[in-house]
């Protein structure tokens, strides 16, 4: 059995990656996270499970769900790198992956490209990173990365 974490917002987006991870084998349990303060419980609880294969985590993300619906609090536009950053300080190497539909990114009067946010991540030299995918529904690309990644955990 492989446990994949999936942190995605988007529910339409959610069911294209859940389509691309149960195809890339059998034995596959998703769990499902949709804002950074339930990946990061759940990441880093005492409780975390020491048998996940792989965390795919969407790069911006809101801070939290006011209830199932409604997602809330400050927009987190580095998201899956903040999770990341704090994997490596709590020393949990799971294998991530993160997935954009962005080209750009822009925060605090910072902007940069897909291309720069992927250089920078590489640079933070983290234990489990996986890659870093372009999310678009009419390309295939992203899809195969997910699948090999998989395949290689």
């Amino acid at each position: 059995m492989i446990k994949i974490i999936i942190v995605e917002d988007n529910l339409q987006k959610s069911s294209k990656i859940e389509e691309v991870v149960m195809g890339a084998g059998d034995n596959i349990e998703i769990i499902w996270l949709r804002t950074f303060n339930s990946a990061c419980d759940f990441i880093f609880s005492e409780n975390y499970p020491n048998d996940i294969g792989l965390i795919i985590a969407d790069m911006s993300l809101p801070t939290y769900e006011k209830d199932q619906e409604e997602l809330g609090g400050r927009f987190r536009t580095f998201a899956g790198r903040e999770i990341a950053r704090k994997m490596m300080r709590n020393k949990i190497i799971t294998p991530i992956v993160f997935l954009t539909q962005y080209k750009a990114f822009s925060h605090k009067g910072i902007s940069l490209s897909v291309e720069d946010l992927v250089n920078e991540v590489k640079s933070d030299n983290i234990p489990g990173y996986r890659g870093f995918f372009i999310y678009d529904e009419m390309k295939t690309d992203w899809k195969q990365s997910i699948v090999n990644v998989i395949r290689n955990i």
